[in-house]
């Protein structure tokens, strides 16, 4: 099973993972492969991906929301998605920290920055 994580606008490299910076493209990609974990930023993007998972009954072990400089939209996200899946009756993890992921993508940040 595949490991995406989506970075909007940013054509990089992830080891071990698929990087997608277009939503039309990761909604496609997510339809068609069998995603195992999927890493998303916490904005309005992501109850996009929340539908399209949702309504084309797409089976993704875990979600990862990835950080963000607000921890209220993190959460509110993170609580929409649980209800959503509630509501569904999906059982699958919603995750806040990924070890290697958070790290690899806060030296990315750094990185942007400094360019």
């Amino acid at each position: 099973m595949l490991q995406v994580v989506y970075l909007p606008k940013k054509h990089t490299t992830i080891e071990k993972f698929i990087v997608i910076s277009e939503l039309d493209e990761l909604l496609d990609f997510i339809k068609f492969n069998k995603v195992s974990l999927l890493s998303i930023p916490a904005d309005e993007e992501a109850l996009d991906i929340l539908d399209c998972i949702i309504n084309n009954d797409i089976q993704i072990k875990t979600i990862h929301i990835q950080q963000s400089d607000n921890l209220l939209i993190r959460l509110k996200l993170f609580f929409i998605m649980a209800k959503a899946y509630s509501e569904h009756e999906i059982k699958k993890d919603i995750i806040l920290k990924h070890a290697y992921l958070d790290t690899v993508l806060e030296k990315i940040e750094k990185k942007e920055k400094k360019d």
